[in-house]
């Protein structure tokens, strides 16, 4: 049987799909423990933000820092709006 680490680990990389699109940055793939209340965390880019999962009611968080969105591909604004709009289910950009 898959364990939480395992499972964490596994959804970091889907949600590494998302993010190389819509942002053109890559995770470390390196767990960098608790955050946020969630169980993993995973660097993005070089200092560009985080990437939580292992949360309540299986979720995730995306916390992109400053130098990461300066960082980001042009025309990630619109590529965000459409996943937030079409792809994610209960999508919240705070």
């Amino acid at each position: 049987s898959i364990n939480e680490t395992e499972l964490n680990f596994a959804m970091a990389l889907e949600i590494e799909k998302h993010i190389e699109h819509i942002f053109g940055l890559q995770l470390t793939l390196v767990d960098k423990g608790k955050k946020n209340m969630y169980q993993s965390s995973f660097e993005i880019g070089d200092k560009c933000g985080f990437v939580c999962v292992g949360g309540q009611r299986n979720t995730y968080l995306v916390m992109l820092s400053g130098r990461g969105c300066s960082m980001a591909k042009e025309g990630w604004e619109h590529r965000l709006y459409t996943f937030l709009t079409t792809v994610a289910t209960r999508g919240k950009l705070t």
